[in-house]
């Protein structure tokens, strides 16, 4: 076991007994753990096992509440029932003492709220598992303060630590978890995790999305205030607008108009920036005056490099032009096969899933819905894809659920075509023809150095005389055994040949003792020889 969990042997006990308690005894009893658990009673479960799962990462606390909202969005690898469930999650908790406010303050910002701030409401607009926000007014603009909870740094740490204890023990003792390569997702988890505990990188984020949205006036970035802001301390400007939830008041062209916009602001961070909210459901979205989108909560950002950009791109075109080989080929890419892949299996499935699909009238066409359904096929196919993909993917879905609230009449078909083509078409430009090239050669170039390197290595050990080959023989067991089994037989039947041989000699002396009339050497003799004749006839064939 990892010696890190041992630091927080209580907790790891606690963790277990909440999942047996909540429908995984079965897994937990098969765990080697270095403390006595009682005894496992499978109770009668009262509700499907998803649900169970939900109300045990509640039971858990806080930063399991945290990890299981993150995990949600890893549709590759969970079934849509617990991508469901675990998306009910609530990161709702009690707020922390006034006095701790003031003082994580203080002690960060160099000065006393009162100083800092015009106005400061003690009391806070929202509690959550990592922090809480606080209205308040600085330099004359309404901003809201958040704080992150005292002790959440070190509750965390332990249990990520726990959490990939957990995985690691699963991964090495039950063989049927190993498909979903458990280490490496506890790992992005708890990366994911850590992240959002530093503040300062969601500054970063923010001044970030601000420069690509400045020529926008449809949308509204928070500004941040880096001079009241620390690791631990956010300082940003309040936006006032309604929740897309509570818009159905409003005239059905304005609602197009906004669902329109909302996802012209996710395919701009897809295709332009190379960089996305990674988190854009309608809870983060704000509709204000004069139908200005405004963007919340940049504690999780995505990036998207130009190779993403352009199996995004060919998927999306693939799906647009009903092209199945290249979407299977852009599949076959990013996904990493765990066992044997069937290729024209899997392009008849893809074929089917977006056949399926497009049956459907044009306002029932989802995007979001195409892509659920592939990464459930590549579930199906034992196709393993990276959590960066998974990133990108679940946020092309969530901001079609965002626009999908605004206006569920929209074809978001219809209305990614024109980036996919523009994102495609910019592939093909000398100035990214260049850039690839240039790319390339360096890869040519440093292939070219490595391959150089490891002959010279190979050339100097066999001048030492310390050139080895070894070579791997697949499917000889059975002939090797075949070989083994004759040679075995032939050295008996030789020694059943010698034995009677000298038996008939010694018994043709006749001197004694004697056994039954001859000599008693060259009866044992033959008696042996009949022993192992008879091995030979009817044991050892």
């Amino acid at each position: 076991m990892n010696f890190l969990a041992l630091r927080h042997i209580g907790r790891l006990r606690e963790v277990l007994m909440i999942l047996a308690r909540r429908g995984y005894a079965h897994l937990v009893a098969r765990l080697p753990v270095p403390f006595n658990l009682p005894a496992l009673q499978r109770r009668r479960r009262l509700a499907p096992l998803p649900e169970e799962t939900r109300l045990a990462l509640e039971e858990l606390g806080p930063t399991f509440v945290k990890i299981g909202q993150i995990a949600s969005t890893r549709r590759d690898l969970l079934p849509g029932e617990f991508v469901r469930e675990l998306s009910l999650l609530q990161d709702t908790v009690k707020p922390f003492a006034k006095e701790e406010v003031l003082r994580i303050i203080g002690e960060d910002l160099g000065q006393d709220v009162e100083d800092l701030f015009e106005r400061f409401d003690r009391e806070p607009l929202g509690s959550a598992s990592i922090a809480q926000v606080h209205a308040a007014r600085y330099r004359g603009r309404e901003v809201v303060v958040k704080v992150r909870r005292p002790g959440i740094e070190s509750q965390v740490s332990e249990d990520i630590q726990i959490m990939e204890a957990l995985a690691r023990l699963l991964h090495d003792h039950i063989s049927e978890t190993r498909i979903y390569d458990l280490p490496g997702l506890a790992r992005e988890l708890g990366r994911a995790l850590r992240g959002e505990l530093n503040f300062r990188r969601e500054a970063d984020a923010l001044d970030l999305f601000a420069r690509g949205f400045e020529d926008w006036n449809t949308v509204r970035i928070p500004r941040v205030y880096r001079d009241a802001s620390s690791r631990r301390v956010i300082t940003m400007d309040r936006l006032y607008g309604q929740r897309v939830y509570h818009l159905e008041d409003i005239p059905e062209d304005r609602r197009r108009t906004l669902a329109r916009r909302a996802l012209e602001m996710s395919f701009h961070q897809f295709f332009d920036l190379g960089f996305f909210h990674a988190d854009p459901h309608p809870g983060n979205l704000l509709v204000m005056n004069g139908d200005v989108l405004g963007l919340v909560d940049f504690g999780r950002i995505g990036v998207v490099d130009d190779r993403m950009e352009a199996r995004l791109a060919e998927l999306m075109a693939g799906i647009i032009d009903r092209d199945y080989p290249l979407i299977t080929d852009v599949v076959l890419d990013i996904a990493r096969p765990v066992g044997e892949v069937d290729e024209l299996r899997l392009l008849r499935d893809l074929t089917e899933l977006v056949e399926f699909n497009y049956q459907k009238s044009v306002d029932q066409i989802s995007v979001g819905d195409i892509l659920t359904d592939l990464l459930d096929l590549l579930q199906r196919h034992r196709l393993v894809v990276s959590g960066d993909y998974i990133t990108l993917v679940g946020a092309v879905i969530t901001a079609e659920s965002s626009a999908n609230a605004l206006y569920p009449g929209l074809n978001p078909v219809q209305e990614m075509a024109p980036h996919v083509r523009g994102a495609l078409r910019r592939r093909l430009l000398p100035k990214a023809l260049g850039r690839r090239a240039r790319r390339a050669g360096r890869r040519v170039v440093r292939d070219a150095e490595d391959v150089s390197r490891d002959l010279v290595n190979l050339i100097s050990q066999a001048r030492k005389g310390d050139f080895t080959l070894r070579f791997r023989h697949v499917g000889l067991e059975s002939f090797l055994f075949g070989l083994e089994k004759i040679s075995r037989r032939l050295t008996t039947g030789l020694i059943t040949a010698a034995l009677i041989i000298a038996g008939s000699l010694i018994i043709g002396i006749d001197r004694p003792p004697l056994l039954f009339g001859y000599p008693a050497l060259g009866m044992m003799a033959l008696f042996v020889a009949a022993i192992l004749g008879l091995w030979l006839l009817f044991v050892g064939r």
